[in-house]
């Protein structure tokens, strides 16, 4: 799961460059920020090109003579609609239901049609399937946490109450690590889960702020997550 961090962090850099990023540019901001070096040995590759490869749902590539330039490729409203759609009808169930019960209930609810492909591509970042079972990946499973928790307090809390809360509501043994969804910071964990929460503010009062379509309430208890031996469909 370290692989999707690193992933997003690759998302953030050229995001944040708010233009095209060139790839050598892209290894040295990568290092000076994360503070390690961007090896695609570590994921299996022989190059970061072909780690790159990997990211083309997110990320359009323009070759150039001496180097290649990356941009963010435009979200798809009616994906991001879908996704936040399937998430949504995934938590009000306890984060997974058969196939045929989460198109039954898409259907009914949103009158949207939901297709094993869409979960398997389109929708794998928030979703993941297991034989015939859908479920959320497991930051999904984290944001299905926040929203519990913040649900009775108008949708949203401080950063700091949050921690304590999640930790005294989940029941967990240990700290919240974001290692457990995936994620060397919480920062990052956070970042993972912007279709379903925002933090906003600065270093001294952060706020975490649920989007509005996920106050709908309607939710169960809080599920403490354990991490899934399963790799990512």
């Amino acid at each position: 799961m370290m692989a999707n961090a690193i992933v997003l962090n690759i998302e953030q850099l050229v995001r944040k460059s708010h233009g095209p990023l060139k790839l050598q540019d892209l290894q040295a901001q990568y290092l000076q920020v994360y503070r390690d070096e961007l090896n695609p040995e570590d994921f299996g590759v022989a190059s970061i090109e072909g780690l790159l490869l990997t990211m083309t749902d997110k990320l359009d590539f323009h070759y150039t003579d001496t180097d290649i330039i990356l941009t963010m490729k435009e979200s798809n409203p009616t994906t991001l609609q879908l996704a936040k759609n399937v998430v949504l009808t995934l938590m009000l169930s306890q984060c997974q239901l058969s196939f045929w019960q989460l198109k039954q209930d898409m259907l009914v609810r949103f009158k949207q049609d939901v297709t094993l492909n869409m979960c398997r591509n389109e929708l794998r970042d928030y979703v993941e399937v297991i034989d015939q079972t859908v479920r959320l990946t497991p930051p999904m499973c984290f944001a299905y946490n926040v929203v519990l928790l913040l649900s009775p307090c108008d949708g949203r809390m401080a950063y700091d109450d949050f921690i304590v809360e999640y930790q005294r509501r989940t029941g967990s043994t240990h700290l919240l690590y974001p290692t457990d969804y995936g994620f060397p910071t919480m920062p990052r964990l956070f970042d993972s889960i912007q279709l379903v929460a925002q933090v906003r503010g600065r270093r001294n009062f952060k706020i975490i702020i649920l989007n509005p379509e996920f106050r709908l309430g309607g939710y169960t208890q809080p599920t403490p997550y354990t991490p899934s031996m399963t790799p990512y469909s």
